[in-house]
């Protein structure tokens, strides 16, 4: 029995792959509340009333009153509505924040209510406070047609709060991003979002389970009702929902100064299912198609190597969250050194799709989330391999290489619905002549795509590259195209929440219509060479002799997954200590120039035994 059948399915959890059809069962927004986003991909949040534009709201009414604070971590910023640097009002950014009981984690919100203050209409402004989560990118919505209730969990902490729930809608939501003379007009209706507005989130221990219905009825509109006050009744367009959203005002909860709400297990009840747009659904035959060019089967040795022309020939490896201090743990498939903390991939036999061969797994199980700055990182695992040379700026170069589409096989098995699958190009990594250029796009953020858990079984997808996807929402990210004639790495990876755990594998990776020879280096007037040189492991040390005369160079030490260990100036011998190094497998690659004067490039493997 091979290394992937030692997991079993953790029923309720895989998901059916099917073309087209739904992924994601049970219309859930979300139920784990693991991590700050929910199930359809985006983000929590929190609301209060110390950031609007109108000039009957509390910055420009009443800047000088105590506004209400949500209880949370937190950083002062500068409003900068609609980016505008100019705009320096002072404004709280909250870190969303979750509980943990037992193994259910649910939403809080611990707040206090800042003072009532009079607008300069004349009437009374009341404080309020709120939390909330995304169904769509800022600027764009989701069509829930189809959906009849939401169902959530409910309850508060001191006294019983009477809760407003409100569905926002990408048109109230435009309205209430205009400037102030389009928030006072008479026909708008700044955040008039429909809403019910008397749950009741009982004090205590215990969650109420509530249903609110958002279409039907003789309106269509359920139980939702736009707010007394508002101007003019907008139209209710479900087709159009950006958000969810639980307010607490103080018109309602006029004897309460501070309390905490607490949100769990929110839902979609109806015939209604959400299929992320970043996941990819269509299966493709589990024959390799015909004329494709082999990229790796695993089974040929090296079973680690890359098969691309010198000098972009590079190794496969596998990596966890470790060097962002995770804590995600491989406990098959890889073998982690203790030293380093860098992963090895042991490629088993039984482990590949026709449970003879070789593939790339790993058995995992995921950490706690990873806090880097004001960005919340799931726990994360996973391999791939380099496709440039950071020692001599080359790169893969997709475009000569006719690469359009990739094929590849895959399995999961376990509590984690997707893997990912990445394609990194010059601006996410650094070479020599750029060794601080990284995170062009923003930190972590890269073209990718997912495809869904397959309970156990082996799939195969094909796919154009350009159908890759970027999060353009992840913080600090830049729509940078995927610049495919300087290709740096190919990467599949999981990712979660804490103690998920699982297996995936991927095997026969192929890239239909490509062609590997002939591929152009970036780097013009760069003579490539056999290696002219010995690289030899001796009493504790790398020995690299060079048999020709070479200058104005580099000798560097690679690990198996091309992180570069030392780099020492050119010279007839080099010696690297390897003392503290743990046995494996190492590239020793050469970067100088000739005693024509033409640049020269020189990499060999050496094998560390100890």
């Amino acid at each position: 029995m091979g290394l992937f059948k030692t997991k079993t399915v953790i029923a309720g959890i895989s998901s059916v792959l099917v073309a087209s059809a739904a992924i994601f069962a049970d219309a859930v927004v979300d139920k784990a509340l693991d991590d700050n986003q929910n199930d359809f991909e985006y983000y929590w949040y929190y609301f209060d009333d110390n950031a609007g534009m109108g000039n009957n709201d509390r910055p420009q009414a009443a800047p000088e009153t105590q506004a209400s604070v949500i209880n949370v971590e937190a950083t002062e910023k500068n409003r900068e509505f609609k980016g505008d640097k100019n705009d320096t009002y002072k404004v709280k950014e909250y870190k969303f924040t979750r509980k943990t009981e037992g193994s259910n984690s649910y939403a809080i919100m611990p707040f206090t209510f800042g003072e009532v203050f009079e607008t300069p209409e004349g009437w009374d402004m009341n404080p309020f406070v709120g939390v909330g989560t995304m169904l769509a990118a800022d600027g764009d919505y989701i069509d829930l047609t189809g959906v009849e209730k939401v169902k959530f969990k409910i309850r508060s902490a001191g006294k019983d709060l009477t809760v407003r729930f409100k569905v926002q809608t990408y048109e109230i939501d435009s309205i209430s991003n205009g400037n102030a003379d389009e928030l006072e007009a008479e026909d708008n209706n700044p955040f008039g979002y429909y809403g019910k507005w008397d749950i009741t989130a009982t004090a205590g221990e215990s969650f109420t389970e509530v249903e609110v219905a958002i279409s039907g009825g003789t309106n269509g509109q359920g139980d939702l009702t736009a707010p007394a006050w508002a101007k003019k009744a907008l139209d209710y367009n479900l087709k159009r929902a950006t958000k969810l959203a639980w307010e607490v005002n103080f018109e309602d909860n006029s004897t309460v100064e501070s309390d905490t709400l607490f949100i769990d297990d929110i839902e979609f009840i109806g015939d209604y299912t959400f299929v992320s747009p970043f996941l990819w659904t269509k299966t493709a035959s589990m024959t390799v198609p015909s004329g494709a060019a082999q990229f790796a089967t695993f089974d040929k040795k090296p079973f680690n190597q890359t098969p691309l022309p010198m000098p972009l020939t590079n190794y496969w490896y596998a990596y966890d969250d470790g060097a962002i201090k995770g804590n995600a743990v491989v406990d098959g498939g890889a073998i982690k050194n203790e030293k380093t903390g860098l992963l090895d991939l042991d490629f088993q036999d039984g482990s590949g799709s026709d449970e003879t061969g070789k593939a790339m797994l790993l058995q995992f199980t995921l950490g706690k989330p990873i806090q880097k700055e004001t960005i919340e990182i799931k726990s994360f695992v996973g391999f791939g391999c380099n496709v440039y040379d950071s020692s001599t700026n080359k790169y893969w170069d997709g475009v000569a290489s006719k690469v359009d589409k990739i094929y590849f096989q895959y399995a999961t098995d376990g509590d984690v619905p997707y893997i990912t699958f990445e394609v990194s190009d010059t601006f996410e990594v650094a070479d020599e002549q750029h060794p601080d250029r990284k995170d062009g796009r923003g930190d972590g953020v890269v073209w990718f795509r997912n495809f869904p858990a397959t309970a156990g079984k082996w799939v195969a997808v094909e796919f154009p590259l350009d159908s890759l996807k970027l999060h353009k929402d992840w913080e600090g990210a830049k729509n940078v195209p995927l610049v495919k004639t300087h290709l740096a790495k190919l990467q599949w990876k999981v990712q979660g929440a804490e103690s998920k755990s699982g297996t995936f594998a991927v095997d026969n990776v192929y890239f239909p219509g490509a062609e590997w020879e002939g591929v152009p280096v970036v780097r013009k007037n760069t003579v490539m060479q056999k290696a002219a040189f010995t690289a030899v492991n001796m009493n504790g040390n790398i020995n690299v002799t060079v048999g020709k005369v070479l200058t104005n160079g580099t000798v560097s030490l690679f690990s198996s997954n091309g992180t570069r260990i030392a780099t020492k100036p050119v010279g007839f011998k080099t010696t690297f200590s390897a003392k503290t190094l743990p046995a494996g497998m190492y590239l020793v690659k050469i970067s100088a120039v000739d005693a024509h004067g033409k640049a020269v490039s020189m990499q060999s493997p050496v094998t560390l035994v100890k």
